[in-house]
């Protein structure tokens, strides 16, 4: 693959059949979320539909070009999405979509075992191709807030794909600006994640409160739920108390989860929050961009 193409031969080994009215395309079409160009080229004409759960609530409360976008991102994880594009050209991948669609819904199917989170880390990811760069601008310079809204949801964006140095080159470009500086919190998130956490502290510092936090206690009580962790339970008293979400806690918390590689339950947890903080940011941050 380049960083303009995604030939259709790359389908050869994926499983397409009928089932119940739709077509099921995987267990591979996560790469057309992350690779068709043709179908981020025209995310203002693609809508998102997703399974029921709690992922999905937050989802579905992002504008839909923002979802065709976001979903394309590593963090995806949701049971299934399904895109319908209206606009396609003879050949593309997104016309193989539309011609599919013609008579079904087009249900991409992700197994649970190939569920992905951004990692606590910095991930692997080195830069992003131009066409989807270009994406990203124009999705978020079409939203109708002020230039460091827009800004702020570029960044946040670009940090959903691990694309660390991105998403900062932007964040460092709107620092304390914004209604609730969304852009200073996605700054303080990638250098969580670089990591640099003594720098990230500064940055939340900085954030002061925000309406994201008010969110998180009950993403932790989910998590302790899904996942089995000792170390974790030893961290909840600090993460929240009083009710309020302590982000310096759960910094401190993402380094103690690189200080001890053997709790894998641990880290995973830890992905699994850090994973609804940034849907919940970027929730937040397309709402002061006027979304």
């Amino acid at each position: 693959m380049n960083n303009e193409t995604w030939p259709l031969s790359q389908w050869e080994n994926d499983r397409v059949k009928a089932d119940q009215g739709a077509v099921v395309i995987g267990p591979l079409a996560h790469r057309l979320l992350q690779a068709s160009h043709d179908l981020f080229r025209n995310a203002n004409q693609a809508s998102v539909a997703m399974t029921p759960g709690y992922e999905s609530c937050v989802w579905q409360k992002m504008p839909a070009p923002i979802m065709v976008l976001g979903c394309g991102a590593a963090a995806v994880s949701t049971q299934a999405v399904i895109l319908l594009v209206s606009d396609h050209q003879p050949g593309s991948l997104s016309d193989l979509i539309h011609r599919l669609t013609v008579a079904y819904a087009v249900q991409l199917e992700i197994p649970r075992e190939q569920h992905q989170r951004c990692s606590l880390g910095p991930g692997d990811q080195d830069g992003l191709p131009a066409w989807l760069v270009r994406c990203i601008a124009t999705v978020s310079n079409a939203l109708p807030g002020s230039e460091a809204e827009r800004t702020a949801v570029a960044a946040g964006l670009h940090l959903l794909y691990d694309d660390l140095d991105g998403s900062h080159a932007l964040s460092q470009t709107i620092e304390g600006r914004g209604k609730n500086r969304n852009g200073d919190y996605w700054h303080a998130i990638m250098h969580r994640r670089e990591p640099d956490y003594g720098n990230s502290q500064y940055w939340f510092r900085r954030v002061g409160p925000h309406p994201v936090f008010a969110e998180l206690p009950a993403v932790l009580d989910r998590v302790r739920q899904e996942f089995s962790s000792a170390m974790l339970e030893e961290w909840v008293p600090r993460l929240v108390s009083n009710g309020r979400w302590d982000p310096m806690a759960f910094v401190d918390a993402s380094e103690a989860a690189a200080d001890h590689p053997g709790e894998t339950a641990f880290r995973q947890a830890l992905e699994e929050i850090q994973h609804f903080e940034m849907l919940h940011l970027l929730v937040q941050t397309c709402a002061d961009a006027g979304a």
